[in-house]
């Protein structure tokens, strides 16, 4: 099992500002490969950021949206595995990403998946499936 790292909101801020948003890309790209690993077995997976950022392109940011809420959505219901609730919905996420940039929704995706990621790497997947983590 390999270890998530932990997330900084202050270079995923520095990062996209000085690579003209290209960090972004390659961010929500391991993101979306961490919440797949993290949500394991709940029978989804993800759909690549790639695509999402090409199809937003396309429809002007909408299908982006989309991912978004998908992705937060996902996070939320598996969440309670790993002994909280992520209080932000889908809904949420996309109007944070909407009227912030991308900079608050980014902001609480990080903060979730990091509070998982710590269970995670100290319990490990099988321990969270089997109901280990309370």
């Amino acid at each position: 099992m390999e270890q998530l790292k932990e997330r900084s909101m202050l270079a995923f801020v520095l990062l996209s500002i000085f690579t003209g948003n290209l960090y972004r890309v390659y961010f929500y790209y391991k993101l979306s490969l961490d919440i797949d690993a993290v949500c394991k077995g709940d029978g989804k997976g993800s759909e690549s950021y790639l695509a999402a950022a090409v199809l937003g392109w396309l429809t002007f940011g909408l299908y982006q949206l989309y991912w978004a809420y998908k992705l937060a959505q996902r996070l939320r219901v598996n969440t309670p595995r790993y002994g909280f609730k992520m209080l932000e919905t889908g809904k949420d996420i996309v109007i944070l990403d909407a009227f912030s940039n991308g900079y608050l929704a980014a902001w609480e995706l990080i903060k979730n998946i990091n509070r998982i990621s710590k269970v995670y790497n100290q319990a490990g997947l099988a321990d969270v499936n089997a109901g280990g983590i309370q």
